[in-house]
């Protein structure tokens, strides 16, 4: 306690909270999937990778959520990565805005990542 009365915490997560809980399980969840079809030509890439061409000529506008929830299979250490920053951070995130405000955080800031990567890379694929 400090001289306020007020508790005081140190470390980094302070535990799962929902909405971080949920999504680190989707992101698990999604990689295994990606993991076991990497041998049939990779249905979840194509469909759901972000593609900037697809996505500028509207044919495949969902990609710029769906894209968030796809790692490297190769890499595990991307996905680790990942989720463990979402556990640091997202954590005392969630309890400052509230799960409903950090969910549409979440979306919100990668909607608009995939946006900016769209609007410079255009031409890729």
């Amino acid at each position: 306690m400090n001289q306020f009365g007020q508790r005081i915490q140190f470390g980094f997560g302070g535990g799962l909270t929902p909405v971080v809980k949920k999504l680190i399980i989707a992101n698990f969840a999604i990689y295994f999937l990606q993991w076991i079809t990497q041998g049939f030509g990779s249905p979840l890439e194509k469909y759901f990778a972000l593609v900037p061409a697809q996505v500028t000529s509207g044919l495949a506008f969902w990609q710029l959520v769906t894209y968030q929830f796809l790692h490297s299979v190769p890499d595990v250490l991307h996905i680790l990565f990942n989720m463990f920053a979402l556990w640091m951070f997202g954590g005392e995130v969630e309890r400052s805005l509230g799960s409903k405000q950090f969910l549409k955080y979440y979306l919100f800031t990668g909607i608009g990542a995939g946006i900016f990567y769209t609007l410079f890379n255009w031409n890729s694929t």
